[in-house]
């Protein structure tokens, strides 16, 4: 077996099959060498058939997120020029692209069009492939306010995958559970190395990923014996109650975490590893055997990588001393797309090197050798932070804040008020007596009243729900589009209440109370509850409800807005 997800799962000669099959097809639709090919599909096992299909073809993909907000998708459309876009069609009413060709894989009219062009036995034979060629190019966050495409070749990754096998290792017989999204680099990992190497993956679930008892639970049916995934995810898994598997290997990475954590991960795993490295060096850079009582560090770099340790005037400082991490080898980036200027700031000729067309990466990050030859990870030198495991620039948030009519300055910073809580928080300097331009508050009038509609229209029914103390139409996840579990409603519902009423409170004023999941049960604790909502809809419904409860009726104040 290749990969399973939930009921659907493929061989490795059905999958083989499938991408040589839309391989043929992308290729008659021009894709080869060099020619970007836009992927953005939900976790399904269509979506890997895509991404190897693209590679089959000669292509390079460009992995998006669905949840993305459209501006960004919109963004990266444009900036790729990528001629054709691989989706699904629940996806693709939010990819705008005036130039790609838009392929729905589960459209069954697209289907039989596929099939047709590659006809009954394609005979696709994969080219050779130039190393130097592109991959993959994957966007991450921008300190210009726009996102920057880094382009990765395939000598980089087949460098990466081949020492990956190696150390932390992976073999034919292993199973790799896959959480983490399309859009982050490390995904590549968890696809690219198990289907190399004759193992095979699940794929989680968006859902069953942000759910602690979930995963463990699917952790365990699988039968996983290799998992990667961030600080915030196994902390998931830990506060969800998580017994651990004794066979599994734990890569963990993205972002620096606590040696708590790792106190908590090494008596519920067979081995933990460290895992450190930015997107423009392919995925990974090192990787580090974490032991217990010892430190966590970067440790060494993978085959063909090199690491220096610099000063600012890029010399080599000496053993114990701070300076920023330089990195070279075989797994650098191309550079930035359509970004020339940026990819000669950050990827600079390589002054220790005879080879002239030597180049090195600035990483930004704060680290020192120890005696042993490790390396141990300081800080940042830049604005630059990690959160889940994310790359973000706080100048592009700063940059967006800015744009609003009624901000002069900002500044954001990433607080840890709470350890392995880590929230950017942002502050605001507004504009004296800031008015927006008639067509500013134009717009800024359509897109409440737009609002206005969506929740009028969510809430139509509101007043035939069974239960109207715990209504929860409307509750559906950002991320999957999905209904929210009842369950998981009601703790969060429960803790709420439990945090508020420990406060005693007598005056409260709540905006955005919908349907009253927390009206019902906070307002007869308080002298007076004062309730607002857009939907006039949901507050008529209110009204009619607390005007006929007694417990409710004297303390309750609703109003549409």
């Amino acid at each position: 077996m290749a990969l399973t997800c939930e009921r659907f799962s493929l061989t490795y000669a059905e999958l083989n099959q499938r991408a040589d099959v839309l391989a043929c097809y992308l290729q008659a639709l021009g894709v080869g060498p060099e020619v970007l090919v836009v992927v953005c599909m939900e976790r399904t096992v269509d979506m890997v058939v895509g991404l190897l299909a693209v590679l089959k073809a000669g292509g390079a993909y460009v992995p998006l997120d669905p949840a993305y907000p459209p501006e960004r998708l919109a963004f990266i459309l444009e900036e790729t020029q990528a001629p054709v876009v691989l989706t699904q069609q629940d996806v693709a009413a939010v990819l705008r692209s005036r130039h790609a060709r838009v392929v729905c894989l589960d459209d069954p009219s697209r289907q039989v069009e596929i099939q047709k062009l590659a006809g009954d036995d394609c005979g696709f034979s994969s080219n050779p492939q130039d190393p130097s060629h592109l991959a993959y190019v994957l966007y991450t966050s921008g300190s210009t306010g726009k996102p920057k495409g880094v382009e990765i070749c395939h000598r980089a990754v087949v460098n990466f995958l081949n020492s990956m096998r190696v150390a932390p290792g992976i073999e034919a017989q292993d199973t790799l559970m896959s959480v983490t999204t399309v859009s982050f680099d490390i995904f590549g990992l968890e696809i690219w190395l198990p289907l190399t190497t004759g193992a095979k993956v699940v794929i989680v679930p968006e859902e069953v990923a942000r759910d602690g008892r979930e995963l463990a639970a699917l952790m365990r049916r699988s039968g996983a014996t290799v998992m990667q995934a961030t600080p915030s995810t196994w902390r998931l898994l830990l506060e969800s109650g998580w017994e651990g598997e004794p066979h599994l290997k734990i890569l963990c990475g993205g972002e620096a975490w606590p040696p708590q954590l790792a106190g908590q991960l090494l008596p519920k795993c067979a081995s933990l590893w460290n895992m450190y490295g930015p997107t423009e060096t392919t995925i990974w850079s090192a990787v580090y055997a974490v032991g217990k009582g010892k430190p966590i560090l970067i440790g060494r770099p993978i085959a063909n990588t090199q690491f220096y340790v610099v000063d600012s005037h890029l010399q080599p400082v000496p053993l114990g001393v701070p300076g920023e991490l330089l990195i070279g080898g075989e797994g650098l980036a191309r550079g930035y797309l359509n970004r020339p200027e940026l990819t000669a700031e950050k990827f600079i000729a390589d002054p220790f090197s005879t080879h002239v067309e030597s180049r090195l990466y600035r990483t930004g990050d704060f680290v020192r050798y120890l005696g042993d030859g490790t390396l141990e990870f300081l800080g940042r030198i830049d604005q630059q932070v990690k959160i889940r495991g994310f790359r973000i620039e706080l100048g592009e948030i700063e940059d967006a804040l800015r744009q609003h009519p009624g901000v002069r300055e900002a500044v954001v910073m990433a607080r840890e008020d709470i350890p392995g809580d880590k929230r950017l928080v942002a502050y605001v300097v507004p504009k004296p007596k800031c008015q927006s331009d008639a067509p500013e508050a134009e717009a800024d009038t359509e897109c409440l009243t737009g609002w206005q509609t969506i929740w009028d229209e969510t809430y139509t029914h509101a007043a035939e729900a069974p239960d109207r103390s715990f209504n929860i139409i409307g509750w559906n996840s950002s991320y999957t589009r999905k209904p929210i579990p009842v369950e998981d409603l009601r703790t969060w519902v429960d803790t709420t209440v439990e945090r508020i009423l420990a406060l005693h409170p007598q005056y409260v004023w709540e905006i955005g109370c919908g349907t009253g999941l927390l009206l019902y049960r906070l307002a007869s604790n308080c002298t007076l509850y004062y309730a607002t909502d857009y939907s006039a809809n949901v507050m008529r419904a209110l009204q009619q409800q607390v005007a006929s409860s007694v417990s409710l009726s004297p303390h309750v104040v609703l109003r549409s807005e």
